[in-house]
């Protein structure tokens, strides 16, 4: 089997640092399959990884002129020369892959024709408002790779273009079978993992939530969740309120949703899951009402106290607590010997 990826399935995780990338070394490295990296592919996501670099050095930055500024201090700004960053993050997804550069899938000349044919005439991958000239190229690889009786396992998560339904699109079935490939496609690299595992019959939801306690998942989760809250306040602070920054989790009820387990080359098992639940906080508003203060003025013709003509205003400060929960996703995975989790590490925190 060859195994295309998609740049998308490769920027989700930009350093493939997932346990899903793992698995899915350990598989082709068990099954003889061999992950196909066109150069396009390549190309994006390294062009990509610049403008995020790029972006996340413009913020930094501005923090570190605010800083200064803050400070009184002269606070020197890191060098990082983008360029050379983005070599090395290239040659860095290579070495995961065990791929050189010249191994690397060309986009040949004569596959532009074929891209602004599609494009024009509205075919699947270009069926939407044809502009989609990148993702005709990639199908275009896609295919020269079954050409050579390959058993093809496309990763995309463009499900828009290249799916209908998650399936592969009716229009580019019909291209696929008209050569006798066996073309697959996959929405996400943990549909591929799901679709290739063996059941292990150890393994089950009551399993795993006794061996992890879901206290101890949302106490490791913790600073994720609160992240999470303070995204979502405005849904519970009133007009007039302001948030005083103070927000801390109270509660958590957490059990197991999706899950899976692998065993891997040497016998250990790798395992990822998805817990669902809800997350209890509190949090500090301060609450600002505006007041007229009543000041009395002396009259020297009638003798008597008198209401001021100037009246003045004064803001009073109102702090207060209160407690609200939100829905979470909290998603982990780690490592199973003997039929025991010997460790776990929080990989996400979603709304639920």
């Amino acid at each position: 089997m060859r195994i295309i990826l998609d740049t998308n399935v490769l920027q989700s995780n930009l350093g493939c640092l997932d346990i899903a990338f793992d698995i899915l070394l350990d598989y082709t490295d068990r099954t003889r399959s061999k992950i196909v990296l066109p150069r396009l592919v390549i190309d994006e996501l390294t062009a990509n990884y610049g403008r995020s670099l790029l972006s996340t050095m413009d913020k930094y930055r501005s923090s570190v002129t605010v800083l200064s500024k803050m400070t009184e201090s002269a606070i020197p700004c890191l060098p990082i020369d983008i360029d050379i960053e983005k070599l090395k993050f290239r040659a860095r997804i290579l070495a995961k892959f065990s791929i050189k550069e010249s191994e690397l899938i060309p986009t040949k000349s004569d596959y532009l024709d074929e891209a602004v044919r599609r494009g024009i005439e509205r075919l699947a991958p270009c069926h939407r408002d044809g502009q989609q000239m990148r993702d005709a190229l990639l199908w275009r690889i896609v295919l020269e790779q079954a050409r050579e009786g390959a058993e093809i396992a496309f990763i995309t998560q463009n499900t828009r273009d290249f799916c209908v339904d998650g399936k592969l699109h009716s229009h580019l079935t019909k291209e696929a079978e008209a050569i006798n490939a066996k073309v697959a496609v996959y929405i996400s690299l943990d549909e591929f993992i799901k679709r290739h595992v063996k059941a292990v019959e150890f393994a089950t939801k009551e399993w795993l939530a006794n061996s992890i306690p879901g206290d101890q998942i949302s106490e490791a989760a913790r600073s994720k969740i609160e992240v999470l809250a303070e995204r979502r306040l405005d849904r519970f602070v009133d007009d007039g309120e302001e948030p005083t920054g103070y927000i801390s989790m109270t509660d958590a009820l957490l059990e197991p949703d999706e899950f899976f387990v692998y065993e891997m080359a040497d016998s250990s098992f790798r395992f990822e899951s998805s817990w669902l639940g809800e997350a209890e906080f509190e949090f500090e508003v301060e609450g600002r009402i505006r007041e007229r203060n009543l000041r009395m003025d002396f009259n020297p013709i009638t003798g008597e106290a008198e209401m001021g003509q100037d009246p003045t205003f004064r803001i009073n400060r109102n702090l207060c607590t209160r407690t609200k929960s939100i829905p979470i996703c909290v998603s982990i995975s780690g490592a199973i010997r003997n039929n025991v989790v010997s460790n776990w590490e929080i990989d996400d925190v979603s709304p639920g």
